[in-house]
């Protein structure tokens, strides 16, 4: 267990950050809005390490990939607003096989 105080916090304000575009800020703000005060700071903390100069390297690594996830522009991804063509066809022949079965079980085909 470790019983000494080792925990590195970075405070990172995303609003005065020139570096980042607002689109970057504004997902960094969305994907970590548990993590910002009302100043708007985004905290960033690491205790999984023995060493304070360890944990506060963890964390910078954690704010990075922050970063680089926010950056990331999210696909755009299409709604299926039905069956296609090829998929209806088959239905119908289901249906219409399923129907020349029935028929031929009450006699009522065409024998």
């Amino acid at each position: 267990m470790n019983k000494l105080n080792t925990k590195a916090t970075l405070r990172f304000n995303v609003d005065t950050a020139d570096w980042l575009d607002e689109h970057t800020k504004r997902r960094l703000r969305s994907l970590n809005f548990h993590s910002i005060t009302k100043e708007g700071d985004l905290l960033v903390t690491s205790q999984r390490h023995r060493t304070q100069e360890s944990n506060l390297e963890d964390a910078f690594v954690k704010l990075r990939d922050m970063v680089l996830e926010a950056a990331q522009v999210p696909a755009v991804r299409e709604l299926k607003t039905g069956l296609t063509d090829h998929a209806k066809e088959a239905r119908k022949q289901e249906k219409r096989y399923r129907s020349d079965v029935k028929s031929r079980r009450r006699g009522g085909g065409d024998d």
